[in-house]
């Protein structure tokens, strides 16, 4: 498990919307419910911790144990097209509400 990630033990959690990444979808400074899960799917939301920073991303793609993580405005957003692909242990938890 990522440091992040141990910092982060609440099963529910709100955040924040930073920047235009999910934008249609999530609105920059709106506010997010997210909740820890054992099993993520394809086109969750989900909330990860990645480079000491906490981002919003869509899963594109589970490839074995690792995550695709993708932003819904591509020209905005850093992602795995970036850094990679994610490990669970970097999923912080799945946006609850707004259901997107």
């Amino acid at each position: 498990m990522s440091q992040g990630a141990k910092k982060h033990k609440k099963i529910l959690f709100v955040r924040r919307v930073v920047g235009k990444s999910m934008w249609p979808v999530l609105d920059p400074e709106q506010v997010v419910v997210a909740m820890r899960k054992r099993r993520y799917d394809v086109e969750d939301v989900v909330v990860i911790w990645h480079q000491g920073k906490e981002k919003i991303k869509r899963i594109r793609t589970l490839e074995g144990t690792k995550y695709d993580v993708r932003g819904d405005n591509p020209s905005q957003s850093n992602d795995s097209r970036h850094f990679g692909l994610i490990e669970k242990s970097e999923i912080l938890g799945k946006v609850v509400w707004p259901r997107v």
